[in-house]
């Protein structure tokens, strides 16, 4: 064979190869695009319709997350939408698991009050343990968020450990939003000042989780109460600068909802967490987180969030979760009612926390000039 051939036949292989390739990846990456829409269907089952000031049809009580319509006598509001107060804290960066984490004593720390961890459960049997400190009388919020799961399972356990890195002091499996399978704790009161441990898990031991998120917020002092009326856009009560808010549901929607807003940068972040039980005491109710509004009046979408479990005791509070992050900057609302068939009275009592993160600042590039221009030699042939 001649080396002209040789060239001829290597570029046929080169050529070959990743033909080869892409007959095998393409039916891969369609059963995983499969696989990942049956999973977001599962989680946008219903639309529910609001006409009026807050009027819609029965919900889906099974749904996790869902859409209402909401007319509104404002302006054009942004296509996406969020609501951050005026002096809202905002928190710009993340922390990355570090391993090994697998124990309280190797914990990866969280230093803020306010942060989202990225992590990996992996391989199988994988535990992750973060580690923040707290003050008696903190109330502490936390969530996964597994939508992405590689393995399109995203089955979390997420518990809150004492100082002792073994005492499980609240635990939840799957009362998170996005992933019917994720986990939320919201508004544990902290017994005592000291250092205190988050663990994160599959729910199976042979199972992973690649990757999830895990939002923390610290809250210190005590909540804002609600001032009413806010039960429109209209009469929203702008959240404070601690996204802390507490208020009661006392009858069902729609003779009780409650709007907060907030005012938030293009590329921000939220996370919005609502504690269905603050006392954790026996009365227990089931209530619908939102985040709102979505495109132009008088046709506006709110999208809900609401797990199916309604808090059996005090050792299971109800809670929701809700991750989201604006395109277009503007002023946003966060939604809090009921989904139950009778007047719910003075025990459906909440707080709510809301924590912004802002979008990374983009990294400074330096562009060099040089003087130094190469010569261009002419090919010459003796």
């Amino acid at each position: 064979m001649t080396f002209r051939s040789q060239k001829r036949s290597l570029r046929v292989s080169l050529l070959v190869i990743p033909l080869i390739s892409l007959v095998v990846i393409l039916p891969q990456l369609s059963s995983t695009s499969a696989v990942r829409k049956a999973q977001e269907d599962k989680h946008a089952k219903s639309l529910l319709s609001m006409q009026g000031d807050a009027k819609e049809t029965e919900p889906v009580e099974s749904s996790e997350l869902t859409t209402m319509t909401f007319e509104s006598s404002g302006g054009k509001l942004p296509k996406s939408a969020l609501l951050q107060p005026s002096g809202l804290q905002s928190v710009v960066g993340q922390v990355n698991e570090a391993e090994p984490n697998g124990t309280s004593a190797t914990a990866t720390p969280i230093a803020a009050a306010s942060a989202k961890a990225r992590g990996n459960i992996f391989p199988p049997n994988d535990v992750d343990f973060y580690s923040f400190t707290a003050t008696m009388g903190d109330r502490i919020y936390a969530a996964t968020q597994t939508l992405f799961d590689a393995s399109a399972s995203g089955d979390s356990v997420l518990e809150l450990i004492s100082t002792d890195g073994m005492t499980v002091l609240e635990t939840d499996n799957n009362d998170g939003t996005f992933n019917a399978s994720s986990s939320t704790i919201a508004g544990f009161m902290i017994p005592s000042t000291g250092t205190f441990f988050l663990s994160v898990r599959h729910n199976v031991a042979t199972g992973t989780i690649r990757p999830y998120d895990l939002y923390f917020m610290r809250q210190t002092g005590s909540p804002t109460a609600e001032v009413e009326p806010n039960e429109t856009t209209a009469t929203a009560q702008p959240l404070p600068a601690s996204g802390w808010i507490s208020g009661t549901v006392t009858a069902v929607s729609p003779g009780e909802a409650d709007f907060f807003s907030l005012t938030l940068a293009a590329g921000d972040s939220v996370y919005l967490s609502l504690d269905m039980n603050p006392e954790r005491d026996a009365s227990v109710w089931n209530g619908r987180l939102g985040f709102a509004l979505f495109g132009n009046p008088p046709a506006n979408q709110i999208l809900l969030a609401n797990d199916a479990n309604a808090g059996a005791s005090a050792a299971d509070p109800n809670s929701e979760a809700f991750f989201f992050t604006v395109k277009d900057a503007g002023t946003y609302f966060v939604y809090v009612d009921s989904i139950v068939a009778a007047g719910l009275g003075a025990s459906a009592t909440y707080n709510l926390s809301v924590a912004v993160h802002s979008q990374a600042p983009p990294v400074n590039c330096t562009t060099y000039t040089s003087t130094d221009v190469p010569v261009r030699f002419v090919d010459s042939f003796v």
